[in-house]
């Protein structure tokens, strides 16, 4: 218990939010020769526990300071004991775009895991957003695997792979 805690007599109970309060001491009085505990259950489970869907023909995001043009966007969330579980699908820059993941949020500070996946998306578009003026074809494919903390991007880890098939 913290020092407030045991001056005042009070110690935490085993299994979860309880408190116990001590009974008066045997020297208080004949009354108290058969000394009792009351148990007082404090606080509830408070953990978030939803379902959310989700749905867009188009939805512009800017990664890494530039807006890409995700299409038939699909979103499913679910969150149940602590942990968030998402599947975001799209198209993207004419190829597939997927992203999977979980999310602790039990416990600070939230550390979250996943995988982006791309197949055949536009290497030329992809080069004209990030490095407008130079040309370049073909399609690019691959998975990036990671992992960190929210708010913690030197935290971040990961490896993958990217493959550009009929490229020049």
């Amino acid at each position: 218990p913290c020092r407030r805690c045991a001056k005042k007599g009070l110690r935490g109970a085993s299994g979860g939010n309880a408190v116990q309060r001590r009974q008066p001491s045997p020297e208080a009085g004949a009354r108290d020769h058969q000394s009792r505990q009351s148990v007082v259950r404090l606080g509830a489970d408070l953990t978030p526990e939803y379902t959310v869907q989700f749905a867009a023909g188009s939805f512009p995001y800017s990664v890494f300071g530039k807006d890409l043009p995700f299409e038939n966007a699909s979103a499913d969330v679910k969150a149940k004991a602590g942990n968030v579980e998402f599947d975001i699908k799209s198209k993207l820059l004419a190829g597939d775009f997927s992203l999977k993941g979980t999310v602790d949020i039990s416990a600070k500070p939230e550390k979250y895991r996943g995988e982006i996946k791309v197949d055949a998306m536009s290497f030329r578009r992809f080069a004209q957003t990030y490095s407008p003026g130079y040309d370049t074809d073909g399609d690019l494919s691959g998975y990036f695997d990671f992992m960190g903390e929210l708010g913690n991007w030197q935290a971040l880890k990961g490896s993958g792979v990217g493959i550009i098939v009929n490229g020049k």
